[in-house]
């Protein structure tokens, strides 16, 4: 599979809140920098984030630029998230590079939407 393919499937999970899909997607040594918050890392450190943000639904996101070259993809956009049931809009950037059809690093930018 092209990584444009991989990357916008990556794309849906998170569309989806698909976190069963995404876990299964990314490489056991996984990293995820959500630059000026939090960096995850490994697989089983994303599970135990997922689980502890039960009441966050992405509701919505566009994808207004979406740029791959080689195994690295950048998409950014707005997301629309729910969170402690109230809704919240937000610009994001993420980058991500793979390591084969997984899902190696993501660098997440993020900012409230004024």
């Amino acid at each position: 599979m092209e990584a444009k393919q991989i990357i916008r499937q990556i794309i849906a999970l998170f569309d989806n809140n698909d976190t069963e899909g995404l876990i299964n997607i990314v490489t056991d040594d996984f990293e995820w920098i959500m630059v000026g918050d939090m960096t995850v890392k490994g697989k089983e450190e994303l599970k135990k984030m997922f689980a502890a943000s039960g009441d966050m639904e992405m509701l919505s996101a566009t994808k207004d630029h979406l740029v791959v070259e080689g195994n690295t993809g950048v998409c950014d956009g707005i997301v629309t998230m729910k969170e402690n049931g109230e809704e919240k809009e937000r610009h994001y950037c993420d980058i991500y590079e793979l390591q084969g059809e997984k899902l190696k690093k993501m660098t997440t930018y993020i900012v409230n939407k004024r």
